[in-house]
């Protein structure tokens, strides 16, 4: 819909994105936020774990090539 700033082939239907990050103590943590600025769904993980997805897909567990059922 021509607002993405990331340049991906054509026909391209999902993209995978893996975020290493290191906590030192976890007991330094109490809260912890997750944002998303995503086009046109996304389902986030934490060490294997789902931990938020849009609320746009047909099927609770979309395969890779899953389209959402409207634009975000």
């Amino acid at each position: 819909d021509g607002d993405d700033n990331t340049i991906l082939p054509s026909g391209t239907i999902s993209i995978f994105l893996r975020n290493k990050f290191t906590l030192n103590q976890l007991s330094d943590i109490t809260h912890l936020l997750f944002h998303a600025d995503y086009d046109d769904g996304f389902i986030a993980y934490l060490n294997g774990v789902e931990i938020m997805r849009s609320n746009n897909f047909n099927e609770f567990f979309p395969s890779f090539n899953s389209t959402t059922n409207m634009d975000h």
